[in-house]
């Protein structure tokens, strides 16, 4: 983890990611690049004129190339003295941190930033809407995990007030599936867990194949890429006692891998709907982190089959670490 890319848009939303900032920069001795993407110069645009604007009979008039320049000059400076203020704080504790602006799109700009920098984490605050809420408005972390293999450090804002103090992750919980895509995401929590001296849960979750065939026909996702989501001992009614078993065999060999680096391990096996066991098992285990593999997908494959990580996102208030593998 060499550099942690940190977007913000102003909003007192976007900075309760920055608790976390502290924490993981730390433990990582990576550096950090703030970054806002203006993408509302309304407000900024509506004084220009007035500034720069003249009156000729009766109504205001302006040059339109000195107006647009003098909208985005101050656009700039107000966004380059908004990750000012949040940096110095930052570099009072010892922190290495950039800052830069940008007009446009903010995924677009994200992921082209991400790439530029080398950027190893992307940490972000969401708002976590669900349903058709997020279906009309969209989310931008939600976006931008779909178009990065760069893991993203997503937490959900709540009611509660943002952390006073940076975070400590003492237990990191991965949930594996025993599909493929699952267990990408266990070296990201190893070494995460060695950062940070924490130990890791890991979790299997059975869910039943009546669910999941259905939804997974439904989703146009290519047969080849279908073993990938759905594990081979998933049962067709329910969880079977066998299925059960092979759910634990399976999970001992990765808690076996996981030890071997010194990492202290636990395991659990479940039976359920993926998302709401892994939400519960956060809770009930004081997890400080949830890191997960997803496939990343949106549009209509995505609204069919569903995505567990960022059903998850919608419903913990614990951060979660995806990694979409390329």
């Amino acid at each position: 983890m060499n550099t942690i890319l940190v977007p913000l848009d102003g909003s007192a939303l976007a900075e309760y990611v920055l608790p976390y900032i502290y924490t993981l920069a730390k433990t990582s001795n990576a550096s950090v690049h703030l970054i806002n993407v203006v993408t509302d110069l309304s407000t900024v645009e509506a004084e220009s004129i007035a500034t720069q604007g003249y009156f000729i009979g009766g109504s205001y008039v302006a040059d339109t190339w000195e107006r647009n320049a003098a909208c985005f000059a101050e656009a700039r400076r107000r966004a380059e003295s908004y990750l000012e203020w949040l940096a110095d704080p930052m570099r009072q504790e010892g922190l290495t941190v950039t800052t830069d602006v940008h007009f446009g799109d903010p995924v677009e700009h994200i992921t082209e930033v991400a790439v530029n920098r080398r950027a190893t984490l992307i940490a972000m605050a969401t708002h976590g809407y669900s349903g058709l809420w997020r279906w009309m408005l969209g989310s931008i972390t939600d976006k931008v995990v779909q178009h990065t293999t760069v893991p993203v450090f997503a937490v959900r804002v709540s009611a509660a007030p943002p952390l006073a103090e940076p975070p400590a992750i003492r237990r990191i919980l991965v949930p594996l599936d025993g599909s493929e895509l699952a267990s990408e995401a266990l070296p990201l929590a190893m070494m995460l867990a060695q950062q940070n001296h924490a130990e890791i849960h890991l979790l299997r979750v059975v869910a039943p194949e009546f669910e999941l065939r259905p939804a997974l026909a439904m989703s146009r996702v290519p047969i080849e890429l279908q073993s990938d989501i759905l594990p081979d001992e998933t049962p067709w009614e329910g969880a079977s006692e066998e299925s059960y078993r092979r759910a634990e065999y399976t999970l001992a060999t990765f808690a076996d891998e996981v030890h071997e680096q010194g990492i202290g391990v636990h395991t659990h096996v479940a039976v359920g709907k993926p998302a709401d066991i892994i939400v519960y098992e956060a809770g009930i285990q004081v997890c400080d982190v949830i890191v997960m593999a997803t496939h990343g997908r949106g549009g209509v494959p995505r609204l069919a089959l569903g995505s567990v990580a960022f059903s998850v996102v919608c419903q913990t208030t614990t951060p979660v670490l995806m990694y979409h593998p390329s």
